[in-house]
């Protein structure tokens, strides 16, 4: 089982969560996101219980679960298609294409500053009639923060080849 999220998927992939994807408990997902992304332990716990209120279930979960539409994953993504309409689950691959227009935002050919994040995730929300509601637009910026944060070094810079690799 795996999730839309890159980071949880390396989770799992390397042993960090079961590697399967699936009876994650809050108390492994906290954890690893500490020990693994260096987030501080109150970020951890705050998104790892976010994570299981959102979906409603408060028993162990599935990376999979997090692919419920409209939970913690949202239209707008910057590297996946949309849920069609009325269905229950969006895609969890990475689209191909929309990483390279995500990339394409670059203003140095070589790194993802704020900026450049900045512009892709303005020119995605402008495809839409109807602006995303506020806890998925704060979700959407947290994304992106969240991979500056971790993979950017000091001045918040990801290698686009770290990003296409991820």
């Amino acid at each position: 089982s795996r999730s839309p999220c890159p980071a949880l998927n390396a989770l799992a992939n390397h042993g960090y969560l079961p590697r399967s994807g699936t009876k994650i408990h809050f108390r492994q997902l906290a954890r690893a996101l500490h020990d693994v992304y260096h987030l501080s332990y109150p970020l951890s716990a705050f998104l790892a219980s976010a994570a299981f209120v959102a979906l409603g279930q408060f028993s162990d979960l599935s990376l999979g679960d997090l692919c419920r539409h409209n939970h913690i994953e949202h239209d707008a993504s910057l590297a996946h298609r949309d849920a069609a309409p009325e269905q229950e689950y969006a895609p969890c691959k990475c689209s191909r294409g929309m990483l390279e227009r995500l990339l394409s935002f670059s203003s140095d050919g070589k790194h993802l500053t704020v900026g450049d994040a900045a512009r892709a995730r303005a020119a995605r929300e402008r495809q839409y009639a109807r602006p995303l509601d506020g806890v998925h637009a704060e979700i959407a910026r947290g994304e992106v923060a969240l991979v500056l944060g971790i993979f950017g070094g000091p001045e918040q810079e990801v290698p686009l080849d770290v990003l296409r690799t991820w």
